[in-house]
């Protein structure tokens, strides 16, 4: 017996699949586009459900048939998408971006992405709508709960007691929102990707289910009429009024979720509102809408990552491209895989798994060579190639490998080695007249990436001095954003190598692989290198300034080195504290860095650390809120004294002699600034 189809439920999923488009087209009149994916959560849930009820009655319900259908559904059109997004992926994205859309391949395969993405990309960030395949976090949430939910179903229902399958799902329902709205403000990155934070979407429609199964009653039509239409202005409350803002999933979510459910329960033929949702072109967008929601974030991403920003015009355009292209994915994709009579159940799953294996295989040899440890990185590449050019802009550089290779790539042996994070990214030849100067700096640099970087350049060089930036997170024990503390990691191993080197004083340790270097490329590493430069539309790193797509620039001065320079703004005031607030020194830390400067002095090499100061009117704001700038740098003039090595600047502009106007932004200073605390 099949389960009754409702055309307002199309409809309904027609209302969730276009605010999110829009969404995603950054039309601000939908900032609340985005709650549409709950709205699927909902209807996933109430008709999962309610097949399982309808198979049980018909004595028809097998776990093998119910996974059957989910990968009949989900994975052909998919994986369609994985496809031919590997293609262009080529042609737009830089080879950064590339190493992490197959990593994204591999873990929407899998079913984990939402993890994935939480780790790399907020989904509000204004980076993250040039992820080709963000939007697939939302379907590894639904087959994470689908996994188990079947199995936990059935236990329920053969117990045969319909209040505890109803009350089972609701301290469910119950438990995920508590959860929900506990980390709405205080994890918010976590909370919106989370599987746990979002499952009580989906119990929502289960629990529908469970009520049209064992206590549905008969409401009067004007009751029906005006909740049904209540749940319709609900869900378009939502997507007008909220914002990113909005605590999301929250307490807030209850708004269109309800709404959701109200429409699903009241919105009988005779309303309004089943009418409305009945016409047929919200029916021929509800059908659509599984394929609408996959192809329009690639679509939208790879357009985005070409022009820079869209037109209105080109917005229109590619959601046109992105209707039609799903019409056909659905004739031709959705609805031939779901036919029975054209693919076996053994068919299904033998090719579902073989395209599973396929997609990883592809992913991890595609993905690994565009990896910043590999040659067919940005990283690698650019390191090769500052020698002998001028300029080049360049995205998402991971500065750690860029600078490992530059060390690995570098003929020159420089008199001064300069280690620190961006705010010494200034000190060249054309600041240290009459000297080579090897600049190493890495963004928001840690002491693992000061001793790191210093050890291996010395395996290499023999500078006669080295000045080493003292941030004022250095010593800090709370360092605040864990991402960017484990950026070192990248290069875990030469770090434990250089720490037995500091700690034993054992020159013989080798930490750089000069094997590396010599590798020689495979047959089909060789086929990617070529196809990337015949076919990607920025492949020659050696950009003219394009504002609109480029966000990081590189300039050689006098010395030959990479400098890098911020895009000019206007210079807020602002209150400093990334990675300082809290501040707790470590001891450990501290303890650890004067085992790194005995070693170095034992080189008969010059010490010297360097004060970088932050713009006048944000120090002086930071300043009044609370002493910490000063104690810090007091500290680190103890730490000079005890060790009896040399410091130049100060974090106070002052006393640097730098002017408001002589900084990039409220902490990295330019030319002009580090060239009077050097000639100081």
């Amino acid at each position: 017996m099949r389960l009754k189809y409702r055309k307002e439920i199309d409809g309904l999923r027609a209302l969730a699949v276009i605010p999110v488009i829009l969404f995603h087209a950054d039309f601000s009149l939908f900032d609340g586009g985005y709650i549409g994916v709950d709205i699927f959560f909902v209807i996933s849930g109430y008709l999962i459900s309610s097949f399982i009820f309808n198979e049980i009655e018909s004595n028809n319900f097998s776990l093998i048939g119910f996974y059957e259908r989910r990968a009949r559904r989900i994975l052909p059109a998919l994986y369609l998408v994985f496809l031919v997004s590997s293609i262009f992926v080529l042609i737009f994205l830089s080879r950064s971006e590339i190493n992490e859309f197959f990593n994204s391949v591999i873990s929407s395969t899998l079913f984990f992405s939402n993890f994935f993405f939480w780790y790399f990309e907020p989904y509000f960030s204004s980076n993250a709508g040039l992820k080709p395949l963000i939007h697939t976090w939302s379907l590894s949430i639904e087959e994470q709960f689908y996994i188990f939910f079947p199995i936990l179903f059935i236990l329920l229902i053969k117990l045969r007691r319909k209040q505890i399958i109803f009350f089972s799902f609701v301290i469910i329902f119950l438990l995920s929102l508590f959860l929900a709205e506990s980390l709405s403000k205080s994890h918010a990155s976590v909370n919106f990707y989370f599987t746990f934070t979002r499952i009580w979407e989906i119990v929502l429609g289960v629990i529908i289910s469970i009520y049209f199964k064992y206590y549905k009653y008969n409401f009067s039509k004007n009751t029906s009429e005006t909740l049904s239409l209540i749940g319709l202005l609900s869900i378009l409350y939502s997507i007008f009024f909220f914002s990113k803002e909005t605590p999301f999933p929250s307490l807030y979510a209850l708004i269109p979720t309800v709404g959701t459910g109200m429409i699903i329960i009241f919105a009988n033929n005779n309303t309004f509102t089943n009418k409305i949702l009945s016409l047929k072109i919200f029916v021929g967008f509800g059908l659509i809408s599984y394929s609408l929601y996959l192809w329009h974030q690639p679509l939208l991403a790879f357009s985005k990552n070409y022009y820079g920003s869209i037109t209105l015009s080109q917005k229109f355009l590619i959601i046109f491209i992105s209707v039609i292209i799903s019409y056909f994915s659905w004739k031709y994709i959705e609805k031939f895989f779901r036919d029975r009579s054209k693919l076996s159940k053994k068919s299904i799953f033998y090719l579902s798994s073989f395209m599973a294996l396929f997609f990883i295989l592809l992913s991890s040899l595609t993905g690994n060579f565009f990896s910043p440890k590999s040659k067919g990185s940005s990283e690698y590449k650019l390191a090769n190639f500052i020698i002998n050019n001028e300029k080049f802009y360049i995205k998402n550089l991971n500065h750690r490998m860029f600078n490992k290779y530059r060390i690995y790539l570098e003929q020159k042996n420089p008199d001064t080695l300069v280690v620190g994070s961006s705010r010494v990214n200034t000190l060249g030849e054309d600041i240290f007249l009459n000297k080579k100067v090897l600049n190493l700096f890495v963004e928001s640099a840690t002491i693992e990436d000061h001793i790191t970087m210093t050890t291996m350049a010395l395996e290499k060089f023999k500078p006669s001095t080295i000045i080493l930036a003292a941030e004022p997170w250095l010593f800090n024990e709370n360092y605040s954003d864990w991402r960017k503390s484990s950026r070192w990691k990248i290069y875990k191993e030469e770090y434990k190598k250089s720490i037995s080197k500091i700690e034993k004083s054992e020159n013989s340790i080798e930490i750089l692989d000069h094997k590396f270097v010599k590798k020689e490329l495979s047959l089909y590493e060789k086929f990617l290198e070529n196809l990337y430069v015949k076919i990607n539309v920025n492949s020659n790193e050696s950009l003219k300034p394009n504002k609109k797509s480029q966000s990081v620039l590189y300039e050689i001065g006098k010395d030959g080195k990479a400098k890098w320079f911020s895009e000019k703004k206007e210079i807020r005031p602002t209150v400093i504290n990334h990675f300082i607030d809290p501040y707790k020194k470590s001891s450990k830390k501290y303890e650890l860095y004067e085992k790194f400067i005995k070693y170095l002095k034992n080189q008969n090499i010059e010490i010297i650390l360097f004060l970088t100061p932050y713009e006048n009117n944000s120090y002086d704001l930071t300043i009044i809120k609370n002493k910490l700038l000063k104690n810090i740098e007091e500290d680190f003039i103890d730490f000079v004294n005890k060790n009896s090595i040399k410091i130049l600047g100060s974090y106070d502009p002052r006393k640097a002699g730098c002017l408001s106007i002589e900084f990039h932004d409220y902490i990295h200073p330019n030319t002009k600034c580090t060239n009077k605390i050097v000639n100081r």
